[in-house]
């Protein structure tokens, strides 16, 4: 039995409270279920800065420190890892994956796990502890001798039912209650809440998402008798009352949506379903709108990214705008709470198709709006195409430089950063001159949501404050 500390790094985040942990909590389990013993830190949540993590460490004495990052606080990561002394590291995630040697080099750490990691950690683990033939790990890489060795990549795990459901009780729950539901402004939802996954990966190619190089370029479905029990045990265990469903596409398989309702209703489960990761909006009609709602879906994310079909066909969206309106349409005739995700600044952006953009967002039927500055993630083509004659061990990693640039050299369309920031706020204000998007807006608010609301944009303005010192 081994002792894994597995830690999320203290970030500083724009957000009222960090999202839940969910990749730390499956590899939790997936230790536990192999009986070593697991201790979670998720220090943004602790508010424990780096600095002082080493009296926790010497508390618990693990033999192996996981630690997870993206892109926008690798950084962070970085920093940890210089704090950390005398323990073996293992650090993962998706930045990490998609830029394992560089990821090595910059933390030190010992070992780096490449996509999903719940069998490549238990296999590290048996190493370390028994020895054997470290090049035999697929999905591993690591330092010897100062040289850095990437091992053979791993097969995707096919049935996702063999893994244990996350282990929520390692964290602090309720102090992520109440939780945001994000992408809908103001829409604070004051019952207990967890979010699911019920598949992994994605069939699209979207240029601009890093989604497929860490899940795989298909998707893998859990069964849904699978699904429920997890809800069933999360309602048991945690006294749920709402999930987040965190697919990248859970829409995609109609039948497995109708099946999936069905069962919600046959079991006449008391739980509200949100969407907020953005949804296949082609894959929506009244019908499966209808019954989702029955099925108590409250809230759907629907992701056009942009008002410009050309835009739009130069990322590979794969969309055709025109039914996007009718789609929202139909969300709000059923009563369906529904925002919408745009990114501008994709390749080909300026002023015409951001205004198009900011005009087709004004336009529809909308309980919120999130207008996104374009990032380069790691593991997208466009990253690739960005950093092509980039020195990445020169980039820092940090948020505000990496994904907020100041000039049009960093940017991939013809408009500058300033420029794009004047459209986000454009965007928003555009939104609430339609009066009756403003009275969607203002009719979900009460005097809990505008206390958290003014909370929020405190902690939001003194983070701004403190990133620009």
């Amino acid at each position: 039995m081994a002792k894994v500390l597995l830690i999320r790094p203290f970030f500083q985040s724009p957000e009222s409270m960090p999202i839940y942990p969910l990749g730390l909590a499956y590899l939790a389990a997936v230790l536990r279920k192999f009986e070593h013993k697991v201790v979670i830190l998720d220090l943004p949540l602790l508010k424990i800065e780096n600095k002082h993590i080493m009296r926790l460490v010497n508390k618990f004495k693990p033999e192996l420190i996981g630690i997870t990052a993206l892109s926008y606080y690798f950084t962070e990561m970085i920093e940890l890892c210089k704090f950390i002394k005398g323990y073996s590291i293992v650090i993962g995630g998706l930045h990490p994956s998609v830029l394992p040697e560089l990821s090595l080099n910059q933390t030190n750490a010992d070992y780096l796990i490449m996509g999903e990691g719940e069998e490549t950690l238990i296999e590290l683990i048996e190493y370390l502890d028994n020895g054997g033939d470290i090049t035999k790990i697929k999905g591993l890489a690591y330092k010897q001798n100062g040289e850095i060795t990437i091992n053979e990549q791993r097969g995707l795990i096919k049935n996702l039912d063999e893994i244990p459901f996350p282990s929520w009780d390692l964290l602090k729950l309720e102090l992520y209650n109440p939780p945001v539901i994000r992408e809908f402004n103001l829409f604070f939802n004051p019952d207990p809440a967890l979010p699911i996954i019920t598949s992994r990966g994605c069939p699209y190619k979207c240029t601009y998402c890093a989604s497929t190089k860490f899940w795989g370029p298909s998707i893998r479905y859990r069964t849904i008798r699978n699904v429920i029990e997890e809800i069933l045990f999360n309602i048991e265990r945690y006294k749920i009352k709402t999930i987040e469903i965190w697919d990248d596409n859970f829409t995609l398989n109609r039948q497995r949506v109708i099946d999936f309702c069905k069962e919600v209703i046959k079991r006449n489960l008391d739980i509200s379903f949100y969407l907020p990761n953005g949804v296949r909006i082609d894959s929506l009609d009244r019908a499966l709108i209808r019954l989702m709602k029955h099925a108590g879906f409250k809230g759907i994310v629907i992701a056009p990214e942009s008002g410009s079909q050309k835009i739009l066909d130069n990322v590979k969206k794969k969309l055709d705008l025109n039914i996007v309106k009718d789609v929202a349409r139909v969300l709000q005739e059923e009563g369906i709470l529904t925002s919408a995700y745009f990114i501008l600044g994709l390749p080909g952006e300026t002023n015409e198709t951001a205004y198009k953009t900011i005009k087709f967002g004004a336009s529809l039927p909308l309980n919120g709006i999130s207008y996104f500055i374009f990032t380069p993630l790691p593991g997208s083509e466009l990253f690739d195409l960005w950093s092509k004659d980039i020195n990445l061990e020169k980039i820092n990693w940090k948020f505000d430089y990496f994904v907020y640039h100041n000039s049009k050299e960093y940017t991939m369309c013809d408009l500058t950063f300033s420029q794009l920031k004047k459209f986000q706020k454009l965007g928003f204000i555009s939104y609430l001159l339609k009066i009756k998007n403003l009275r969607r807006f203002l009719k979900r608010l009460n005097i809990h949501n505008i206390k958290i609301f003014f909370t929020t944009e405190l902690r939001n303005l003194l983070f701004l404050l403190k990133r620009k010192n």
